[in-house]
């Protein structure tokens, strides 16, 4: 008898013929034998009926983990995560200008569409605007005054802290209102929109 325990494994069970019971002349039972085989090498081992049931046992076992370690190395490696795509986590302007992206934020400067993931929200008039100017500047600071008066039209010297009020929301909206690393203040100067902002 042959039980195939592993690939170039071979494992085979035999035993002396029985003479019947009651024989005078009766010849000592020759024990089971177990050869195993494989490439190259050879192992036989001589043990009764019980013991030889064992030891086909512990054989399948071995050949069941065997076949089990061969088939996970064989498994292809898991895909390598891919990475990030080129500005993914930063403030990034389209070339034409058409639209923005600050985090996780994609804005179309043409209609104001934010979207966040799943979500789609609308900047207003003043919030588009304002953020039109900050991406005209490129990266460069621009003053308060100077968003008053090209965003809200006000003479040069009037103080408003409407800047600030927009500002904030615009943060919101975009998802920059915790560490401002896209719309950053500058301290007594303005505003600027933060071109090389590390990936959150």
């Amino acid at each position: 008898m042959r039980d195939a325990v592993a690939p170039l494994m071979r494992v085979e069970r035999g035993e002396a013929t029985r003479q019947p019971r009651g024989d005078p002349d009766e010849a000592p039972r020759e024990p089971h034998v177990l050869r195993v085989a494989g490439p190259g090498h050879a192992v036989e081992l001589r043990a009764d009926r019980a013991s030889m049931e064992l030891l086909l046992a512990t054989f399948r076992e071995l050949a069941r983990a065997y076949a089990a370690l061969a088939h996970d190395a064989a498994a292809p490696a898991p895909p390598t995560p891919s990475a990030p795509p080129a500005g993914a986590g930063r403030a990034v302007i389209a070339p034409d200008h058409s639209r923005i992206t600050l985090g996780e934020a994609d804005v179309c400067l043409h209609s104001g569409l934010v979207r966040r993931g799943a979500g789609v929200l609308r900047l207003r008039p003043k919030e588009l605007r304002l953020l039109q100017a900050l991406v005209r500047a490129g990266g460069a600071i621009v003053s308060r005054q100077e968003l008053l008066t090209r965003v809200w039209g006000y003479a040069p010297g009037v103080r408003s802290r409407t800047v600030d009020t927009h500002v904030a929301e615009l943060r919101r909206k975009v998802g920059d209102a915790g560490e401002a690393r896209y719309i950053e203040s500058v301290r007594q100067l303005g505003y600027r929109l933060n071109l090389d902002a590390p990936p959150p």
